[in-house]
């Protein structure tokens, strides 16, 4: 990815002590010159900047990171974060069973979006004790949670007006299941 202009300015030669890093000189004379500085990656801990293209940026963080540069320990074992308008999201090992002791965050975040509309096609975890929670705030406030055979009500259908949600699957030592199988789609606004 190319680095994007963040700003230009002239300066003289007594100013010029600068990170090469994040800078590129021009120089017009003996006195004058012009620095853009480029994108500085906000993103921690390995993980990749993706520029949406309207006007904001996304880290991908690596699995057992979080926030918004990914600057935060979770002690997750799995998840994944999607950016795509329409994605699939499973538990570990779907349809086989799940392992023991997970704990796993699924971040779904489009820029774009207006709104995005969840439906539950498969849900089978133990009851009381394999929960899957579901929240839109970076807060990781839960709005609702899922657990047990679900079979007989689906599909389960979610619509929320926000561009992030969130799932946190967890799970305890013993009796695993075949987990959950969810869509997504989203309805894009206007684009800037």
């Amino acid at each position: 990815m190319s680095p994007a202009v963040k700003a230009l300015m002239f300066i003289g030669p007594e100013e010029i002590n600068v990170k090469k890093s994040t800078t590129m000189l021009y120089g017009f004379d003996n006195s004058t010159f012009l620095v853009m500085i480029s994108y500085i990656n906000p993103c921690q801990n390995g993980a990749t900047c993706v520029d949406q293209n309207f006007g904001y940026y996304t880290c991908q963080c690596m699995n057992g990171f979080r926030g918004i540069n990914c600057e935060t320990a979770t002690g997750l074992t799995c998840g994944e974060i999607f950016f795509q308008d329409t994605g699939v999201i499973t538990s570990p090992n779907y349809p086989q069973e799940y392992p023991p002791d997970l704990n796993c965050l699924y971040l779904v975040r489009i820029h774009s979006a207006e709104t995005i509309r969840v439906t539950i096609t498969d849900f089978y975890t133990e009851s009381a004790k394999d929960v899957l929670d579901f929240g839109t705030s970076p807060s990781l406030e839960r709005l609702e949670s899922w657990e047990g055979n679900l079979t007989s009500s689906l599909p389960i259908v979610v619509e929320v007006s926000s561009n992030l949600l969130w799932f946190q699957f967890s799970s305890d030592k013993n009796n695993n299941f075949k987990g959950f199988r969810l869509e997504y789609i989203s309805a894009l606004g206007e684009q800037n």
